[in-house]
């Protein structure tokens, strides 16, 4: 029977399931940083920023949360773990 090497695991399982994780955040950060952009300047610099950057966008989003879900969940234990993360 083959052992399978734990660095060949990670490379094989771990990191994809990570990446496509962190790109999700990324689409959905993309997404409502620039639906709730607050006017078209800001929308079009959004749409043409096309980095990779989640901190750029996580400070776009970060306030929209904070102002419509405040009352739902404790948002700062949520952008403290979700910061520790970006």
């Amino acid at each position: 029977m083959c052992e399978i090497d734990a660095n060949h695991l990670k490379m094989r399982f771990v990191f994809p399931i990570i990446f496509n994780y962190r790109h999700y955040l990324e689409l959905i950060l993309k997404k409502y940083a620039i639906k709730y952009a607050e006017n078209k300047e800001e929308y079009e610099k959004l749409g043409k920023n096309l980095g990779h950057n989640l901190n750029f966008y996580w400070d776009k989003v970060k306030p929209l949360l904070l102002d419509d879900y405040s009352d739902l969940y404790d948002i700062d234990e949520l952008a403290e773990a979700s910061e520790s993360y970006i």
